[in-house]
């Protein structure tokens, strides 16, 4: 583990975690961690990129595996910005799903929530959602629902705060 103090915060890279599950072929599973954040304030603002794809196809959705788990355990509240070059065909749509996680290993199956997000064709969108939730862990995926062109340089950012 590694420690960066960037007052007020404090990041602690992590290598991996123990899930706890033991298995006689292979031992612990284990999972990586990548950055977990602590505050030395009890108010704080942090945006945390989550989600970065070059682009999405039509009728296309991303995986749970492509987003980093987001812990609101500590957090009062949580705002999702999503940034995206929508495709210049007419037919445009972009669809955020939101999968929650009591332990930030297995997510749901059916979604916590749904977001549709507004654009334009061939036009730079960005659009931010409030999540209101009390769930441990969550993560995105983002569905192409226009059938018409690929959606590029989508970014989510989600701002937790306490």
């Amino acid at each position: 583990m590694k420690t960066l103090i960037e007052p007020p915060f404090v990041y602690l890279y992590h290598t991996l975690r123990y899930s706890g599950r033991l298995s006689q072929k292979k031992g612990f599973e284990t999972e990586d961690l990548a950055i977990q954040v602590l505050s030395t304030s009890p108010t704080f603002r942090l945006p945390i990129p989550i989600l970065h794809l070059e682009s999405l196809g039509p009728n296309q959705e991303s995986g749970l595996d492509q987003c980093c788990p987001v812990s609101l355990d500590n957090a009062s509240g949580c705002a999702l910005t999503v940034e995206c070059t929508h495709p210049s065909q007419a037919e445009v749509g972009l669809r955020l799903h939101v999968r929650s996680s009591t332990d930030g290993i297995a997510y749901d199956t059916h979604d916590l929530c749904t977001f549709d997000l507004e654009g334009s064709a061939g036009e730079t969108a960005s659009e931010t959602v409030e999540l209101v939730s009390n769930v441990r862990f969550f993560k995105v995926t983002c569905e192409n629902v226009g059938g018409s062109g690929d959606i590029s340089a989508l970014n989510v950012t989600a701002t937790v705060a306490s």
